[in-house]
C-alpha cells in the first residue's frame, strides 16, 4: 500500500490543534518565504506558506509549511497512531529523523510483514522472529500487532514447531495489558483444533495452567478453554472430569463471565452424545444443571445461554425434552428485548423438535414474542423461524415463513437472500416437502412487491428460487 500524504497531513492537523501543540510545530523553514518554491521530498505534504492575515488555531497550521524534521518525536509518534498501520514503513522513512523517531513502530511493522510470510517460517526463523518481537519498546499495542498477525498462522507453522510457538505467542501476549491481551489469548486458544491431534491435549494442558495464573480477564479465557475441550482426544470420563471442573468454576466467577461460561457448557453436552456411553438421564441432568445456573443470572445476560441450551435439546429424551422447552421459553418470554433474539434464534429449531401435539400451541407463544426482535437480531431470528418451519406441518410452516419474512421487512433483498443462502449452504431446502416450498416461494415473491424490490435484488432472488426449485 502506498503512503497516504493526505492522511498524515490532517493527523499533524490533529496533533497541533491545541495551542501548545501549534507553537511546537514552529514557523517555516529559514530561508523560506512567500512564493517559495516547492519544498524537497520530505516535506512532500506540507501546505505552501501564504503571506496573507494571520489565521489561528488549526488554521494557522495549515497556512505554514511544516516540515517532518521540524516536528519533535513525540508528535511524529502521535502521527503515527492516526496512520494506517500498513503505510508505517513508508512513513518512518520519509526523513532520518522519522527513521529513528518510529523506530519502535517501524519494527512492529517489519514484525507484521514477516508474520504475513509465515509459510516461509522454518523453526530458526520463527525463533527469531518472537525475539524481535519481545524487543519492540514503546507502547505495548506495537508488540501486540505482530503478535495478533501470528497467532491466526499457528497450525501453519511447521508441525514440529507448533507447540513451541503456540507457548511462546500465549505467554508473550498474557505480560501485555489485558485490554490488548484478552483478542490474542482467546485467538491462540482458538487454534488448538487446528492443530495436530498429538499436540492438543498438553497445550490444553499448560494453557488451563496458565489461565489459573494469568492476571487477564480470566472470565473470557476460561469460556474459551472450555470451548476447546470438543476438539480433544479424550476418553468419556476424561470428558465428563474436565467439564465437571468447568462447572464447578462457575461460583468464583462474575455474572457476565458465567454467562459466557454457561454458553459453551450447553455447547458442550454434544460431547456427551459424541462419547456414546452416557445415558440420557445424565445428558438430561446436566442440561437442568446448566439450565438451573442460568436462571440465576440478571435477565440482561439470559439470552445467549438461554439459546444454547435450546440448541442441544435434541439431545434429550421426549419425555423431558418438553418439560425442558417449556422452561426455556417461559425464561425466554421474560427476557428484555435486546436479549429476546439471542434465545429466539434457536427456540423455533428446538420447537420443531417436540411431539407434534404440542406444535401449534407453542408456536402461538413464539409468534407472540416476534415483534418485540430488535432491528439488529431480526436476520437471525428469520434464520431461526426458517430452520423450525421445516419440521412442522404444512400450515405451521407456511406462518414460519410468513413471520421471518416480515420479519425482514423495509430492509433490503440482500438480507433474505443471506439468510436463504444459509439455508442452502446447509442443504436443508431439500428437507421441504412440495407443498412447504410452494408456500415458501409464494411468500419470497410476496417480498419481492410488498417491500418493491429493485430489478437487481428481483432478479438475485427469482434466480435463487429457479435454482433451488430444480433440486426437488
Amino acid at each position: 500500500m502506498e503512503f497516504d500524504a493526505g492522511l498524515a497531513y490532517h493527523a499533524v492537523i490533529a496533533a497541533f490543534v491545541q495551542p501548545q501543540q501549534v507553537a511546537a510545530a514552529g514557523a517555516a523553514p529559514p530561508g523560506s518565504a512567500p512564493g517559495a518554491s516547492a519544498p524537497d521530498a520530505r516535506t512532500a505534504w506540507s501546505v505552501p506558506h501564504r503571506a496573507a492575515r494571520q489565521p489561528t488555531g488549526a488554521a494557522a497550521v495549515a497556512a505554514r509549511a511544516t516540515r517532518l524534521d521540524d516536528l519533535p518525536p513525540e508528535i511524529l509518534r502521535q502521527i503515527a497512531t492516526y496512520t494506517p498501520f500498513d503505510d508505517i514503513g513508508s512513513l518512518s522513512t520519509v526523513a532520518r529523523h522519522t527513521y529513528y523517531a518510529l523506530w519502535d513502530s517501524r519494527r512492529s511493522w517489519l514484525c507484521c510483514e514477516r508474520a504475513d510470510n509465515v509459510r516461509q517460517l522454518d523453526s530458526s526463523r520463527a525463533h527469531q522472529l518472537l525475539d524481535e518481537i519481545e524487543y519492540i519498546g514503546g507502547a505495548p499495542v506495537l508488540r501486540a500487532a505482530p503478535l495478533q498477525a501470528l497467532w491466526p498462522r499457528i497450525p501453519e507453522l511447521p508441525q514440529q514447531y507448533q507447540p513451541h510457538a503456540y507457548k511462546r505467542i500465549f505467554e508473550m501476549a498474557n505480560r501485555l495489558p489485558t485490554h490488548v491481551a484478552l483478542p490474542i489469548l482467546e485467538g491462540v486458544i482458538g487454534t488448538l483444533p487446528g492443530l495436530a491431534v498429538e499436540h492438543r491435549l498438553p497445550l490444553y494442558d499448560f494453557v488451563y495452567a496458565a489461565v489459573e495464573r494469568s492476571n487477564v480477564d480470566r472470565g473470557r479465557l476460561w469460556a474459551m478453554l472450555a470451548w476447546s475441550l470438543g476438539c480433544l482426544p479424550v476418553d468419556p470420563q476424561h470428558f465428563e472430569r474436565e467439564y465437571s471442573v468447568f462447572l464447578n468454576r462457575l461460583p468464583s466467577l462474575d455474572a457476565t463471565a458465567q454467562a459466557r461460561l454457561l454458553t459453551q457448557l450447553a455447547l458442550l453436552l454434544r460431547g456427551f452424545c459424541d462419547n456414546g456411553v452416557h445415558s440420557q438421564a445424565t445428558l438430561a441432568g446436566y442440561h437442568r444443571l446448566v439450565y438451573d445456573w442460568v436462571q440465576r443470572l440478571p435477565p440482561s445476560l439470559q439470552g445467549m445461554p438461554v439459546g444454547a441450551l435450546a440448541h442441544v435439546i435434541w439431545l434429550l429424551p421426549e419425555p423431558q425434552m418438553s418439560a425442558h422447552y417449556a422452561d426455556l421459553r417461559r425464561l425466554t418470554q421474560a427476557l428484555p428485548d435486546l436479549q429476546l433474539g439471542h434465545a429466539m434464534r434457536h427456540l423455533p429449531a428446538a420447537l420443531a423438535m417436540l411431539p407434534p401435539q404440542h406444535h401449534t400451541a407453542e408456536f402461538a407463544l413464539l409468534e407472540s414474542m416476534v415483534n418485540r426482535i430488535p432491528a439488529q437480531h431480526r436476520e437471525a431470528v428469520a434464520l431461526g423461524l426458517l430452520e423450525g418451519s421445516i419440521g412442522l406441518g404444512e400450515a405451521l410452516s407456511k406462518r414460519g415463513w410468513q413471520l421471518a419474512l416480515r420479519l425482514l421487512d423495509n430492509g433490503d433483498g440482500m438480507q433474505l437472500f443471506a439468510v436463504l443462502d444459509d439455508l442452502a449452504e446447509r442443504e436443508l431446502l431439500p428437507l421441504l416437502s412440495g407443498q412447504q416450498w410452494a408456500d415458501a416461494v409464494d411468500e419470497i415473491l410476496q417480498f419481492c412487491e410488498r417491500n418493491r424490490l429493485g430489478e437487481t435484488d428481483r432478479t438475485m432472488l427469482l434466480d435463487f428460487i429457479a435454482r433451488h426449485g430444480t433440486d426437488r
